[in-house]
């Protein structure tokens, strides 16, 4: 006997699949068929479809925006019931399944699942359901456990990753080089090391377009994320921690690598820029000041800074000041006794650093005997404390003077040929070109005017005294 229309139940349907990294799953399409076949021999009208795909239903703090949409709307009496594929596909968790059968429970809509024999209707009944939820809770833990163990044994082993999007760089496998991923990668190591800002490197990325794996432009945090990651010299993590060496391609040097390391993570202080070209570098000629930028009638201009700090009687027109400094230093740069120079500087870069590395090995050796000594009980607890706290500070700062040991000289970078400089700094950002001035300028002095009230840029004004 056919069942009137009018009183069929309405049913929504909800599918789920856990990973699907490239979205060519099938999976939710065999869950929809088997659960409408289900639907069609029980009578019931499937009202509306809901699929979360690629969604975890077992770890915390995932949201799931399909079963969220769904559970709004049976609060809202929109359906007679839901009906899954199998129980799992629905909730992983014990707490999970009271919050959705509490929405049932006020909107009096049942559950169903093409798998098992659900009855929700009896105590009995909803004591399986439970039971079976547990069961899947527990299932699932025990997996996470095998999936962490299985991750370490392979991360010591130097394996890729299990699972994640292909890293910048490398194939997704991580057996290949992505060459144009992997030239800008050392392209940007090269820039850190040179002085660049990380910020100032993701805005020229954007506007190359140059994007993540994801097909997304790159933005400061990711980037810097990036840069840091030990994977780039060939070395494997496991939680943050360097397990051992890769069986991968490395991008970088180790050396490399381990100074971009310490580049990126100078303390704030240290990677404050000046946002102009030569902010500090022009020194007031009457009081010695140094000169910030202001604006006057729309126009950027260095001025000295006012009492206490200087005079605050010389300004100059910012942008032919710019021009003007950095032709002296480009014409300073091409001679023949500074190209000369310059090749001496190739030749002797990167070394003098080697002090540093031997008294910072000591203080971290020091700083595993104190550990072996309290485990011995030798030392008290509150000795140790106040022992490693002073040999942290010794160790943070021996850090930080061996990144500006290590930083890359800014001229190294600069081409040998005469011709070669003028067009590399034509290429450079600001940022470059700042560091490269300071390396060459010691200050460049700004003279009074000689023609009081005149708004004409005299460039005899400004006298550079040069660094030997």
């Amino acid at each position: 006997m056919p069942v009137d229309a009018v009183n069929r139940p309405r049913i929504a349907v909800y599918l789920r699949i856990s990973r699907d990294p490239d979205g060519t799953s099938t999976a939710t399409q065999r869950q929809l068929r088997d659960c409408k076949n289900l639907a069609k021999l029980k009578g019931w009208i499937v009202e509306e479809i809901f699929e979360d795909v690629d969604v975890s239903a077992y770890r915390e703090g995932v949201q799931r925006p399909e079963y969220e949409r769904m559970l709004d709307q049976l609060e809202r009496k929109q359906f007679d019931g839901v009906l899954v594929w199998k129980l799992d596909r629905l909730v992983r968790r014990v707490a999970e399944f009271e919050r959705f059968w509490g929405v049932c429970d006020r909107s009096g809509a049942m559950l169903a699942s093409f798998n098992e024999s659900l009855d929700t209707t009896s105590e009995i009944g909803m004591l399986i359901v439970r039971i079976l939820v547990a069961f899947a809770q527990m299932e699932s833990a025990n997996t996470s456990v095998r999936m962490k163990a299985r991750q370490r044994e392979l991360a010591e082993a130097g394996g890729p990753k299990l699972n994640g999007r292909r890293p910048f760089g490398l194939s997704a496998d991580w057996k290949e080089v992505v060459e144009p991923e992997a030239a800008l990668i050392r392209e940007a190591a090269d820039r850190i090391l040179a002085g660049d800002s990380l910020r100032g490197i993701v805005l020229d990325w954007q506007r190359r377009g140059v994007t993540t794996t994801y097909g997304n432009p790159w933005e400061s945090t990711a980037f810097r994320r990036l840069m840091l990651q030990p994977r780039l010299w060939g070395e494997r993590t496991h939680k943050g921690v360097v397990v051992g060496a890769g069986d991968f391609p490395a991008i970088l040097d180790k050396e490399v690598g381990e100074r971009v390391t310490l580049a990126v993570k100078r303390p704030p202080s240290e990677l404050k820029r000046r946002r102009n070209l030569l902010s500090g570098i022009l020194r007031c000629g009457r009081c010695g000041a140094g000169m910030r930028v202001g604006t006057a009638g729309g126009v950027a201009k260095y001025r000295c800074a006012p009492r206490p700090g200087g005079c605050g009687r010389t300004v100059i027109s910012k942008e032919p000041a710019d021009a003007a400094v950095s032709e002296m230093v480009l014409y300073r740069l091409s001679s023949k006794e500074m190209t000369r120079a310059l090749r001496t500087r190739r030749k002797g870069s990167n070394s003098g650093d080697g002090q540093i590395i031997t008294r910072l090995a000591a203080a971290e050796g020091r700083q595993r005997e104190l550990d072996a000594e309290w485990a011995r009980g030798e030392i008290p607890a509150d000795r140790l404390r106040s022992m490693q706290a002073e040999l942290e500070k010794v160790t943070e700062g021996l850090r930080s003077e061996l990144a500006l040991a290590r930083r890359t000289d800014p001229l190294v970078q600069l081409g040998s040929n005469r011709n070669d400089i003028r067009q590399v700094w034509s290429e450079l950002g600001w940022e470059r070109q700042r560091s490269i001035i300071s390396t060459v300028v010691e200050k460049v002095n700004v003279m009074p005017t000689t023609t009081p009230g005149s708004t004409k840029f005299d460039v005899e004004r400004l006298v550079p005294v040069w660094r030997a």
